[in-house]
């Protein structure tokens, strides 16, 4: 009798096991939502399409598909929120997307574009870009639920592949020519650095556009619509930079903030620690990148 008790913890965990794995097999079996996850074949149909214009040198074609990226990267959140079908599938599916849109695609644009005159360096560092994005992606998938969703940790993979991009549409604007300059060959991997460290970037999670706002506001983004229309490049540029800068911008100035506060404050208020790739403490920054982001979308959300 004692010999079958201490059995039986055993075999209730090997059953539970295997309701577990039946479970997920039946859930897969139901099959998978399909407006939402259109959204994100479509975001790797154009990701793909990038990578096949830079292949045969038509480089600007190629930057602009990866900004339709971007589009249906938005598009799929929203819809699985609107419509009620978030889904794991669904926000792994998401990962893989990003993973070829906004990280294969930009960093092979890059390599095509201005890095190839480097040899090996040039494909090195567009291959470091592209591991970078990886990284972060992973790192998301296992801090789920674990961090604040008012901030990113580290900066997005979408928005490290628009910097990559509306630079390569800036610079074509200037002259041929102008992709040799050094600081071709350490954009990339500056972004890298930017996607696997903890530097706090906000989320924009609780701003709401149904909700009333300050008549101000409402000109400032008018403006800036208005800029987008008549000078694209020059303002998807500018709020590229902008937004990847705000992450080392803010981390400077919150530990300046800490340090003149005094040592009383400092365990309180005090910044998170720069770190490069390991995981952020929950209370110290954040992630939009998805339960709410992620689980808030079947696919959706910015990594």
């Amino acid at each position: 009798m004692a010999l079958r008790r201490m059995r039986d913890p055993g075999a209730r965990g090997a059953g539970r096991r295997r309701g577990e794995r039946s479970a997920r097999s039946v859930d897969m079996r139901k099959g998978i939502y399909l407006l939402p996850n259109l959204c994100t074949s479509m975001s790797i149909v154009f990701g793909f399409w990038s990578v096949v214009l830079a292949a045969s040198g038509r480089v600007e074609a190629a930057a602009w598909k990866i900004l339709w990226c971007f589009v249906f990267d938005g598009l799929d959140g929203r819809i699985a929120r609107l419509t009620r079908t978030t889904s794991k599938f669904g926000v792994e599916f998401d990962s893989l997307a990003d993973v070829v849109s906004f990280g294969m695609a930009p960093a092979f644009l890059v390599f095509q574009w201005g890095l190839r005159g480097y040899g090996r360096w040039g494909w090195i560092a567009a291959c470091i870009f592209l591991i970078g994005g990886a990284v972060r992606l992973a790192r998301f998938n296992v801090q789920v639920g674990t961090v604040d969703s008012k901030r990113f940790v580290g900066l997005p993979i979408p928005l490290a592949a628009s910097v990559l991009v509306t630079t390569i549409l800036l610079v074509g604007d200037l002259g041929r020519g102008m992709q040799r300059i050094p600081i071709v060959l350490g954009l990339p991997l500056a972004l890298a650095f930017l996607m696997v460290s903890t530097l706090p970037y906000r989320s924009f999670k609780e701003f709401d556009p149904r909700a009333r706002h300050p008549v101000g506001l409402f000109f400032a983004i008018l403006a800036v619509v208005m800029l987008a229309v008549a000078e694209t490049k020059i303002t998807l540029f500018t709020i590229a930079i902008a937004y990847a800068l705000s992450g080392p911008i803010t981390w400077v100035l919150t530990r300046m903030r800490v340090s003149t506060a005094g040592p009383g404050r400092t365990a309180a208020a005090g910044p998170p620690d720069l770190k490069v790739v390991g995981g952020a403490r929950a209370g110290d920054e954040g992630s939009a990148d998805r339960v709410g982001d992620r689980s808030g979308s079947a696919t959706g959300g910015v990594p």
